[in-house]
């Protein structure tokens, strides 16, 4: 009986797993060649807007590219090489920078280019694409495209490339426009890019005889004043795209049949050891039974029979109970055991990061130049968000807020790394902005899980009440007057810190009189929502904040904080909650500026 049992088992799974793997060869041949192009386009096109919007960061006009355009064989030649330019440079450009106000080329907004005069734009067009150039030669070797290019989409010189990345490895100005040509002719890609509403990625396959066979990718360059003129535009080797998709195509369906084969094999060897087996012992059991009625002997042959499953519960159940209770209750006790050991562990980071903070308050009791108070309220056992504070020197106070992404153990462990860099390079003596910078180049480094932080960062003068502020990504301050009521103060903020090596941050400058007030917070303060999902809001903070406009530091972050929660009720706080509070009382009789 045993071996029938199995012969037929064995023949159902064989047919089964041979059908299943000819089905999913078919899925796969069907489904994977989009899905892989898809996903190869999606990711093309990310890199074709993160390079726009790099290539073209300190802006252009139409009018900068259509000089550059009409005017190549001048304004592509070597700046450094070129006596002509080095002299027109040196007649032209410190007239131009005086005029508009500005110490170096890159303060100067391509914008007012129209209103150069003719020689200024000569200059100025030149010196702009050198350095364009330079800075594509420079993403195309990033990124290891065949080639890589700005090219005018314009009716009448669609196709034509304006500036081009001229690295080794490249394909060149006139192959690159081959490429392109064969491209528009065959799919019109650059044409609907022309008229394309809004940025987005568009591709096309060229096969352009010696030249191979490519993806081209472009992506419109807007806004523009009417229509779209000029577009970035990458080529790939096709060839080698579509030997990475049969690979990953082998690879898939030899794995799928080595997957299926284990499993079968598996399958059989379980069955027959977990059922046939079983099966068989409980019908010879019950066979002898039937002829010397011995209970006990049955009894004892049942509770050999354990498989764990049903023909087990079969076979024994009350003695299969006994032992599945007795292992319940030792899992049971392993597993309360584990979960305080765990949460012992939680309560001590959660104590090791809490004292990685500054809270003993008053934070300097022998400085009566300004009071200050922090607190922060994790919504997990730990969290992402931190705040700092400190003197640099006898004349200079640093204030920190940050939020980390995330939550959790993750989240902690890049906040105490974050804290402890910004820390090191404001006391090494750096601005706010440079110490971000040198933070975000540091934290960049192996972030593989693209983790970021915000970060508000001030650096007080405390004699005079002058300062120097930076926000990269983070919430706008609250700030009080002498007199006044607290207002929100918004600006541009810079990049949050972390995800990108390369970021530039810019310092604010402000000053403080005796009696003004600032307050910072990180996003769990306004976003903290209520029973109704509806979120607390900058309003609230500047509302609840003008009901104690001469209080303390303290008092006004702690009935901050009771707003909030009043606020949230019974709604389970799902972010962070981190405010700190400075008052500046200045230099007893110094005089007000």
């Amino acid at each position: 009986m045993r071996k029938k049992i199995l012969f037929q088992i064995s023949v159902i799974i064989v047919g089964f797993m041979i059908a299943l793997l000819v089905i999913i060869e078919l899925l796969i041949s069907h489904s994977s060649v989009s899905l892989f192009t898809e996903a190869k386009e999606e990711l093309l096109g990310r890199d074709l807007k993160a390079m726009s919007g790099d290539v073209f960061i300190r802006g252009w006009v139409p009018e900068l590219m259509d000089y550059c355009r009409e005017h190549m064989d001048e304004v592509s030649s070597d700046i450094i090489r070129n006596p002509v330019f080095q002299e027109a440079f040196k007649q032209v450009f410190p007239s131009l920078l005086e005029r508009y106000g500005a110490e170096k080329y890159e303060d100067l907004d391509p914008k007012d280019f129209p209103a150069f005069t003719p020689e200024e734009q000569a200059v100025y067009a030149h010196f702009w694409y050198y350095y364009l150039t330079d800075y594509m030669n420079m993403l195309q070797a990033y990124y290891g495209f065949s080639g890589m290019a700005v090219i005018s989409v314009s009716e009448g010189t669609r196709g034509r490339i304006f500036c081009v990345g001229t690295t080794e490895t490249g394909l060149g100005r006139e192959t690159l426009e081959k490429v392109v040509a064969d491209e528009s002719e065959r799919n019109g890609t650059p044409g609907k890019i022309a008229n394309a509403e809004k940025a987005e990625a568009a591709f096309g396959i060229a096969y352009s005889g010696e030249n191979g066979d490519w993806l081209v990718g472009y992506y419109p360059l807007l806004p523009m004043t009417e229509s779209c003129r000029y577009a970035m535009c990458i080529a790939t080797d096709l060839k080698q795209f579509n030997k990475s998709l049969a690979a990953q195509l082998t690879q898939i369906l030899v794995f799928s049949f080595i997957v299926i084969v284990v499993f079968a094999a598996l399958l059989i060897w379980f069955l027959n050891r977990k059922t046939v087996r079983p099966v068989t012992r409980i019908q010879q059991s019950v066979r002898r039974y039937t002829d010397d009625k011995d209970t006990g002997r049955i009894v004892n042959d049942m509770k050999n029979v354990r498989p764990g499953n049903e023909i087990g519960i079969l076979a024994g159940d009350i003695s299969h109970m006994a032992e599945e209770m007795e292992r319940y209750n030792r899992e049971n006790v392993s597993l309360v055991t584990e979960q305080e050991r765990i949460s012992t562990e939680m309560n001590l980071a959660r104590n090791i990061q809490a004292s990685a903070l500054p809270n003993r308050f008053p934070a300097f009791p022998s400085r009566g130049e300004f009071d200050l108070y922090a607190f922060m309220t994790p919504a997990k056992e730990v969290g992402g968000d931190f705040y700092d504070f400190f003197l640099i020197d006898d004349d200079r106070l640093a204030l920190v807020i940050a939020d980390v992404s995330g939550k959790g153990i993750p989240a902690a462990l890049f906040m105490m790394t974050a804290k402890s860099l910004i820390r090191d390079q404001l006391m090494a003596g750096r601005d706010p902005a440079a110490a971000l910078e040198r933070v975000n180049a540091q934290l960049s480094e192996g972030n593989d899980t693209m983790m970021f932080v915000t970060v508000w960062l001030a650096v007080l003068e405390i004699s005079s009440g002058r300062g120097i502020a930076c926000n990269a990504g983070h919430e706008h301050p609250v700030v009080r007057r002498t007199g006044g009521s607290f207002e929100l103060l918004e600006y541009k903020h810079d990049r949050f810190v972390g995800p990108l090596k390369k970021a530039s941050y810019h310092n604010r400058e402000f000053e403080m009189h005796a009696g003004d007030c600032v307050f910072v917070y990180t996003d769990g303060v306004p976003e903290a929502i209520d029973t109704a999902e509806q979120m607390f809001g900058e309003e609230r903070i500047a509302e609840t904040l003008n009901q104690y406009p001469d209080a303390d530091p303290e008092k006004l972050i702690r009935r901050m904080h009771d707003a909030v929660v009043r606020f949230a009720g019974s709604a389970e706080q799902f972010d962070d909650i981190t405010m700190l509070c400075m008052k500046y009382n200045g230099i007893q009789d110094q005089e007000q500026i």
